[in-house]
């Protein structure tokens, strides 16, 4: 049988890719899926209007979660930049 401690990633490990992939869509959802305790469903149906910058939580169906900082900073620069979570809008070219 294998532990819980088996599944869970190496914290050094994680926070060198985090760290590597800091504000990349990749590192978003690690940072998501590692620190925040999201499930693939509840990563692949997250929408902006779930994420409340002003108290830093994400507002899930079921359930609220506090975000740590460096997440609730990650997702502030990408909402600045893109309005998106995991994709950069189409540019102009790529919709024609």
């Amino acid at each position: 049988m294998v532990s819980d401690e088996t599944k869970r990633p190496d914290e050094a490990a994680m926070r060198r890719i985090l760290d590597r992939y800091s504000d990349s869509p990749e590192g978003i959802i690690l940072r998501l899926a590692w620190l925040e305790g999201l499930s693939r469903k509840e990563l692949n149906e997250l929408t902006w209007d779930q994420v409340d910058f002003e108290t830093q939580n994400l507002l899930l169906q079921d359930r609220t979660i506090p975000l740590e900082p460096s997440v609730a900073e990650c997702l502030q620069k990408r909402y600045e930049q893109y309005s998106t979570i995991f994709s950069p809008p189409p540019t102009a070219s790529s919709s024609a």
